[in-house]
């Protein structure tokens, strides 16, 4: 019988746990917060210093009963969950939730889940930090307090079903905010926005295919703000003869950025891998808990990936060291070792993320990782080896050009040493020059002017919302991704993806008759972003809390909050103080709210089509709609745009198919279950038919019965016509959805078969299976 219990909070850390410890431990799962808040009350004692009541998840019931009993049988508990505020909580919550004295319990931390951690932690087991579960918890009550107080009042005067959040709001005040500046912009007339540029493209004239370009300078951004002053401007630069007049060079250093912190690994992996915040750190988690790394066996490939911390222990430092001196030579290893100071108020205690063995390149761990673990986990490789690797030194140039009374500025580099980008890679995009002297005579291959215009503020993208939140000190590493999932559950603000316009093509003169390299166009090329855009409600309700909770939607309240709860977490306030700090405000406000916010619902100018009462506007899913006054007696609705303008649905068009029973015109409509043909002469005519491929009307056929049979239940299979073309569907529809595509030879296609992943569900902690739609595999539970 084992002697020792030990509870972590996922099956997947307990499987891999239980290797590593000996017969002596049994490794159990918590499945995460076993206690909480209860759900359909406060269940705060406002008046007694805020005493919590909690109650076990009914969802956890069994867990924690089966947790009691081998808690019971066990001289010793080891409580292992993660090493922060949220993990410090389950471990408090779990002793309290299994009634174990405080002589039976030990705590256990580790930043990496590796064997020789694990290990070490065991070996010197502490006791749970009590500042640490009174930060979690004061965060858990001023969130309980804000949501609980505030709701009902959104349900009364806004919307039913809303609520609201003492940080979620203030991010979807950023958002809102961002929107409003961008509208205030746009409201400029656009020949204030207007401003143009002139730029060239030069080589040396015995070099003709070393181009490069160049800029002409301005005395200011809008010295030209129209096309008639840049074609007079033109005319004057567009002389025979260049030659450079002036070289500039100076020396630049550019040091390897840290390792990632949280908020900058969510950054990066949005940008360079255009992973959402969620998808991270589940990957992230993946990567922490261990992966079947060959001879390695379990192992945990990153350390812990919720830290705002930049520390790295003297082992990961050292190792790193003798890695890049080993693989890149050392004149890639720096005298000392790098060392970076984190953001104020940053848990030391924690390293960055980084990976465990730095031995174990990308490309080793390729064969064992799926595509998404492979690629987050060559992102933080190489931000972890490049960290400690020398700067990359650079000689900038600037180099004159005159023309016609006026100059051309020539701005680019040259590399002396590549330092950490030969791990990481070039950040700017500054251009390389070709070797110049001063007096080269110089060929122009190409001069245009570009227009352009003033650009409002950009929107937030997931990448720049946590970097706003982190600037503004809102949230901490475990929080990022709840806010931003949040706020888009609610509805609050939605991600839309936008194109980034192209500047106007280039009117290019015609250059000097000589050979010329290929066009070397000027405008950027257009990209697409998801960017956050708020709702509808999402702005009817940040207005509403703002003008009766502006101390709550206040930006830096907000940050002088978590910055007291991060004194609560190292001891140094009480966290009932801060509790009342913050209620005694909130409750007054709460009082003149309740008398004095107003109903979003609005006034129009629209009657109802139905019974002539006057329509009223108002919220649903985020949006803003015309509803009857007179309801629920009338139930007329209507759809309205940004303006509030009614949308006018658009009658179905005929098209040149003839109805076969009638040959009046057919009509192609959308339907439940998609598009189909229609009759225009119905109801005298009901006559339908299935869209076929090229959009083309076909007959609904009957299914025919093949001599194929399904290779999941063995039932008959029926050729069915979709508008793709024919198909195999199973006949015991709909209890069985098998489907298959049919090959030239008018038989089955065989689809490719399941295959195991060795992967854990992050939901459920089943198997994963690749499964594959057409060519393209994908990750299901099984």
């Amino acid at each position: 019988m084992a002697k020792h219990l030990v509870i972590v909070e996922s099956p997947t850390k307990a499987r891999t746990m239980t290797r590593y410890l000996g017969p002596d431990f049994v490794v159990d799962a918590s499945m995460g917060h076993v206690r909480d808040l209860p759900e359909k009350e406060l269940g705060v004692d406002i008046e007694n210093d805020f005493r919590p009541t909690y109650v076990v998840s009914s969802d956890r019931a069994k867990v924690v009963a089966s947790l009691r009993k081998k808690a019971d049988a066990a001289d010793i508990v080891y409580l292992a969950p993660d090493p922060d505020r949220e993990g410090e909580a389950i471990a408090w919550h779990l002793k309290e939730a299994l009634r174990l004295p405080d002589a039976k319990v030990k705590r256990v931390t580790f930043d990496q889940f590796t064997k020789s951690a694990i290990l070490e932690a065991f070996n010197s087991p502490g006791s749970i930090s009590m500042p640490l579960v009174n930060a979690q918890q004061a965060r858990r009550i001023l969130d309980r307090i804000v949501g609980y107080k505030i709701s009902p009042l959104l349900w009364k005067r806004i919307q039913r079903g809303l609520s609201a959040g003492r940080v979620q709001s203030v991010a979807v005040r950023i958002i809102v905010d961002r929107e409003r500046e961008i509208r205030a912009f746009e409201a400029k007339p656009q020949s204030e926005k207007e401003y143009w540029t002139i730029k060239a493209v030069f080589s040396r004239k015995d070099r003709l295919q070393e181009t490069f370009e160049a800029q002409l300078k301005l005395t200011d951004k809008k010295e030209i703000n129209t096309e008639q002053k840049a074609r007079a401007l033109l005319a004057k630069v567009a002389v025979s003869e260049y030659r450079v007049s002036g070289i500039e060079q100076k020396d630049q250093t550019v040091h390897a950025p840290p390792p990632f912190s949280t908020d900058v690994l969510l950054q990066r992996a949005s940008i360079q891998l255009r992973f959402s915040p969620k998808k991270t750190m589940m990957v992230a988690q993946q990567l922490y808990e261990g992966m079947e790394v060959g001879s390695r066996g379990t192992v945990g490939l990153i350390t812990y990936m919720r830290t705002d911390s930049f520390n790295l222990s003297p082992q990961a430092v050292s190792a790193a060291r003798d890695f890049i001196g080993a693989t890149f030579g050392q004149n890639y290893v720096p005298d000392t070792p790098n060392f970076y100071r984190s953001a104020a108020g940053a848990q030391e205690a924690h390293e960055a993320v980084r990976p465990t063995d730095v031995t174990l390149t990308p490309e080793d761990a390729e064969p064992y990782l799926n595509h998404d673990q492979q690629r987050l986990y060559a992102l933080i490789w190489k931000q972890f080896v490049s960290c400690q690797m020398p700067p990359a030194r650079y000689k900038n140039t600037v180099v004159d050009i005159p023309a016609g009374g006026r100059v051309f500025e020539a701005r680019g580099k040259q590399q002396l040493f590549d330092g950490f980008t030969r791990v990481l890679g070039r950040y700017d995009k500054d251009q390389i020059l070709p070797a110049l002297e001063v007096g080269d005579p110089l060929h122009r291959h190409d001069l245009a002017p570009s227009q352009h215009f003033e650009q409002p503020p950009s929107r937030y993208t997931e990448a720049s919302l946590i970097g706003e939140l982190k600037k503004q000190g809102i949230g901490r590493p475990s929080t990022y991704t709840p806010i931003i999932t949040t706020i888009q559950n609610r509805k609050y603000v939605e991600l839309k993806e936008e194109e980034e316009p192209a500047q106007k093509p280039p009117e290019p003169i015609e250059p000097d008759e000589a050979e010329k390299p290929p066009d070397q166009e000027f405008k950027r090329k257009p990209t697409r972003r998801r960017k956050f855009h708020p709702t509808d409600l999402g702005e009817v309700v940040t207005d509403s809390l703002v003008e009766h909770f502006p101390t709550v939607l206040d930006v830096k309240f907000t940050s002088r909050m978590e910055e007291e709860l991060d004194k609560i977490a190292e001891a140094q306030m009480d966290w009932i103080d801060v509790l009342r700090e913050f209620n005694d405000p909130f409750t007054k406000d709460l009082a003149k709210a309740s008398k004095q916010m107003k109903s979003a619902q609005r006034e129009s100018e629209y009657k109802c089509p139905k019974c002539g009462g006057p329509m009223v506007y108002k919220l649903s899913k985020g949006s803003w709609f015309l509803a009857c006054s007179a309801y629920p007696k009338c139930k007329a609705t209507a759809s309205v745009d940004q303006q509030g303008k009614i949308i006018e649905k658009e009658e179905p068009k005929l098209t040149e198919f003839d109805c076969p029973e009638c040959k009046s015109k057919m009509i192609l409509r959308d339907g439940k279950f998609g598009k189909f043909f229609a009759c225009s002469a119905y109801p005298k005519c009901k006559k339908t038919m299935q869209v076929g491929p090229g959009e083309k009307p076909i007959e609904r056929k009957e299914a025919e019965k093949t001599e194929f049979v399904c290779p999941k239940c063995q039932s008959p299979m029926l050729k069915k016509v979709s508008r793709r073309g024919p198909f195999l569907a199973c006949s015991a529809y709909p209890k069985c959805r098998s489907t298959m595509n049919i090959g030239p030879d008018g038989k089955p296609v065989p689809r490719k078969a399941d295959e195991a992943t060795g992967e854990i569900c992050p939901n459920c902690s089943s198997p994963m299976i690749r499964r594959w739609k057409g060519k393209r595999p994908f990750l299901a539970c099984s």
